[in-house]
């Protein structure tokens, strides 16, 4: 990851207390960034270590609009990671949601220059393109700067 452009921007990343989540928040956090993470008030930081006490929190959830309004408002993000999770077992149509939830509360945040999503896992019920069809909707309904990633294999 490049990260020379990084140094002073203001970055919110939503599942920075995740296994991926950590690793980048750390990775942004050494760069310079600004960084904001949306937590659960059930959130622990055990995978941040120090930084857990250093960063900028903001607790609401990512199936609540009020809660997205509330934290963008405060970290008036620049850069937005979402790599938050509802829960593992969580069914695609609620993931999904979560997800156009997010960007209709990021359409109010004019400081906003990009969004990188991951793609939410799609059991076989759902069709391998729903994933595809949800960027889709993202980007012709909501016309944001957004990138959606497939990470295969993180775990190494």
């Amino acid at each position: 990851m490049r990260t020379s452009g990084l140094r002073g921007a203001r970055v919110l990343v939503t599942g920075g207390t995740g296994f991926i989540g950590s690793h980048l928040v750390r990775r942004l956090e050494k760069a310079g960034a600004d960084v904001h993470l949306l937590v659960r008030r059930t959130s622990r930081g055990d995978l941040l270590g120090g930084l857990w006490a250093r960063l900028a929190r903001h607790e609401g959830d990512i199936t609540d609009v009020s809660s997205l309004g509330a934290c963008l408002g405060k970290a008036r993000p620049q850069l937005v990671f979402h790599l938050a999770r509802e829960r593992e077992e969580a069914a695609f149509e609620k993931e999904a949601a979560a997800t156009l939830n997010l960007a209709a509360a990021l359409r109010q945040v004019p400081s906003l220059k990009r969004w990188v999503r991951t793609a939410h896992s799609v059991r076989a019920k759902y069709g391998r393109g729903a994933d595809a069809h949800l960027a889709r909707v993202l980007r012709e309904r909501y016309s944001l700067p957004v990138v959606t990633l497939e990470l295969y294999l993180v775990y190494g």
